[in-house]
């Protein structure tokens, strides 16, 4: 720890210079609004070189988190003039900004509310709106868009793969590996233009429809989809999801011709999903999306067993889903008794994510039972609860459940008796795999 706190005193001896600004300087506000945080740096310029004043930072409020974009530029520059009033109070300075809409502040007409208030503010100070490219917007941007460092763990992934990738292709070029028949080589020939070799590994192009954004996939050999499709759909951390989920963890890093013919031919072939499927049941309508508006406003709890007694006395699986994020939680449990669920939720969950506004669940009698109700009571929890034989008022918690005992009978031992030592695995399997309902990743 000791050596430490000098490294860092000393990396903030040899960092940017504060300065103090004088009456021949001229100063310079620069923002940047990233991730629900406010943050600014005075800037004066003596003498040819720009010198840092002071740096601010801030977290948004709630009501301002759900501010438009610009908006949150105009609350940025807002907070920053406050901050630094007794700096820029008769002083004439600049206002440097990625965000080009902020030019529009002196010649806006008819502005109203809060806006007219916040105008209103401005015309006390002497200022320039500049518009600077946010790739040149370091001062205020460097805390949140520090680069990752080549020891990083999301750094160093797609090294590794890139490395390892190199290595396949390296085994598999040669002249009689190609197979100018091919249907796949056929088509990269067709795609020339949207290929690059690079460190001895095949990346193609490709430029995401929502973003607008060009990625480079790495093209994976024939010879090694195989591995491939059984570690992304057969690994101990995968889950043996479905084909879409599948799809989406393959396809971001790596590319092949007709990936998404051969996952669906993968999961449709699977012995252990073949095994384990049950038959489709038609229902009359599908499930209505309940309306969250923010992570544990409103989370569903229930409880999924008995199962075989495993060897460290667990029978049940109390399982808590946030709605608005989908992010799901469960833990074993030796019974399921009213205090050893309130115990599991209160240790696992709410001192880890927060206290949720309401709690839904069905009449379970662990549910309803004084010490549980009193347990909500204490944390100001909303606690409500499903219609009689109405499973369905539950459904989304329900529906997890179903695929959470699937997963589990596909890895546990035939005498499930470590079915409770694969939840933790399932649960990442899940996490990591994007929500149909939500489109992200919980």
């Amino acid at each position: 720890m000791p050596s430490s706190l000098c490294s860092l005193e000393a990396s903030s001896g040899r960092g940017t210079s504060i300065a103090i600004p004088g009456s021949q300087s001229s100063l310079h506000l620069r923002h940047s609004r990233q991730s629900g945080r406010c943050r600014c740096g005075l800037v004066s310029a003596q003498r040819c070189q720009e010198y840092m004043v002071a740096y601010y930072s801030c977290k948004f409020s709630k009501p301002e988190r759900n501010y438009c974009v610009t908006r949150k530029e105009l609350a940025a520059v807002m907070k920053g003039l406050s901050h630094f009033h007794h700096y820029l109070y008769g002083a004439q300075f600049t206002i440097r900004t990625d965000h080009a809409a902020l030019r529009w502040l002196k010649t806006l007409k008819e502005p109203e509310g809060q806006l007219a208030r916040w105008l209103e503010k401005l015309e006390q100070y002497n200022y320039q709106v500049v518009h600077r490219a946010g790739r040149v917007h370091s001062n205020a941007d460097s805390l949140s868009r520090r680069p990752c460092e080549p020891d990083c763990n999301h750094y160093s992934c797609r090294a590794r793969l890139r490395s390892a990738v190199g290595g396949w292709w390296q085994e598999t070029a040669t002249v009689g590996g190609c197979i100018p028949e091919s249907p796949a080589t056929k088509f990269l020939v067709d795609q020339w233009k949207t290929l690059c070799l690079e460190n001895g590994v095949l990346q193609r192009s490709w430029v995401d429809a929502s973003t607008g954004k060009q990625q480079w996939l790495i093209v994976a050999p024939l010879s090694r989809c195989e591995g491939l499709l059984k570690e992304v759909h057969n690994g101990k951390t995968s889950g043996h999801l479905g084909i879409k989920r599948t799809v989406e963890k393959l396809w971001r890093p790596v590319y092949w011709v007709g990936l998404r013919q051969d996952v669906q031919e993968w999961c449709r072939t699977c012995q252990v999903c073949a095994a384990k499927r049950g038959p489709a049941q038609k229902t009359c309508a599908p499930l209505q999306l309940y309306q969250a508006g923010a992570p544990m406003e409103r989370m569903a709890v229930d409880i999924a067993g008995p199962f075989p007694c495993t060897e460290r006395g667990n029978k049940y699986i109390c399982v808590a889903m946030d709605y608005f994020s989908k992010w799901p939680e469960a833990g074993a449990l030796p019974n399921h008794e009213a205090e050893t669920v309130a115990e599991f939720l209160v240790t696992q969950v709410f001192t880890r994510f927060g206290v949720p506004g309401e709690l839904h669940s069905d009449q379970g009698r662990e549910f309803e039972s004084r010490v549980f109700r009193e347990c909500c009571r204490l944390l100001g929890i909303h606690k409500t609860r499903t219609t009689p034989l109405r499973p369905q008022s539950d459904g989304m918690v329900e529906r997890y459940n179903a695929t959470l005992v699937t997963q589990l009978a596909k890895y546990c031992e035939e005498d499930q008796y470590d079915w409770d030592e694969w939840v933790p695995n399932m649960l990442m399997a899940y996490r990591a795999a994007e929500h149909e309902a939500t489109g992200f990743t919980p």
